[in-house]
């Protein structure tokens, strides 16, 4: 646990290799409970600890970053707000630097692929590659009806998605529903308002939340599931069209957990990538 700007930011370090990769999971989740099976060294699909240091974070407001802070009488509430994701980016940032690294990679599954985007923005020169994983990157009404329709726990079908929570929260489902409840009314359905242009914003002038509009030069994986029920493919076509210098991997018959779902196939992809963008020599694996 480290102190960033007044938060108390919750991250565990996996493994001792060279690869340094910032994960950052999707809404209200942790690594343990959402990344279970790369991370157990007792799966097929975990990932390479000789090879490769994760850094996971819990952002403010989830999982372990919701411990009150020691001045504090309430534990720690996420701060909604206009700019929240940038927020969330330049304390990622600060995080990797107080743990000492200055290049590093990022995988966001979710809101945590739009917080890579705005740090491969602010910090491109830092980051040497991103894996973005069901990642949403503007506003539309297909956009919120996805989520909206999912806005009540009680009607979750989603099994793994509930069964992660319960792991984090201890079983405690009203503080699901209201952490999730929150995430909808105050980021998913103003996420239109607050990013009017959607991250992949070209334009040479910045926009009132004083985001930097760069060109992504770091290498970029996107990762989807053909039955993702939160994300559309028009989402993904779009990023894959707008964004530089990346690669497209659909898991077929897999949805929003795709890598839980086809856990060796998402290994090998993800392990690949970065190594191509760590030695810089894309023919090395071949």
């Amino acid at each position: 646990m480290v102190e960033i700007d007044g938060f108390n930011i919750a991250y565990e370090k996996i493994g001792h290799g060279m690869d340094i990769v910032l994960i950052i999971p999707e809404a209200l989740g942790t690594v343990r409970s959402q990344f279970r099976q790369q991370f157990d060294p007792d799966h097929d699909g975990c990932l390479d600890f000789d090879c490769f240091t994760f850094v996971s974070v819990d952002l403010p407001g989830w999982g372990q970053s919701r411990q009150q802070h020691k001045q504090q009488q309430q534990q720690q509430e996420r701060p909604y707000g206009p700019k929240i994701l940038d927020d969330d980016a330049v304390r990622c940032d600060k995080l990797m630097n107080k743990l000492g690294y200055n290049e590093y990679s990022i995988y966001g599954f979710g809101i945590g692929g739009q917080i890579a985007i705005l740090m491969s923005q602010k910090f491109g020169p830092r980051i040497k590659s991103m894996i973005l994983h069901g990642t949403a990157t503007y506003s539309n009404e297909k956009f919120l009806q996805n989520y909206r329709k999912l806005r009540d726990t009680e009607c979750w079908n989603d099994s793994v998605m509930l069964s992660q929570y319960k792991l984090v929260y201890n079983d405690d489902i009203d503080l699901i529903a209201y952490l999730w409840n929150k995430y909808i009314d105050l980021a998913v359905n103003k996420f239109g308002e607050y990013y009017p242009d959607g991250l992949l914003m070209t334009n040479a002038i910045a926009s009132n939340n004083d985001r930097h509009s760069k060109i992504y030069h770091c290498p970029s994986l996107i990762l989807y599931g053909d039955q993702d029920d939160f994300i559309d493919m028009e989402q993904i076509t779009y990023l894959a069209n707008n964004l530089p210098n990346n690669r497209l991997i659909i898991f077929k018959k897999c949805g929003h957990h795709l890598h839980q779902e086809d856990p060796i196939k998402f290994k090998n992809i993800v392990e690949k990538f970065l190594l191509e963008n760590f030695w810089n020599d894309k023919n090395c694996l071949y």
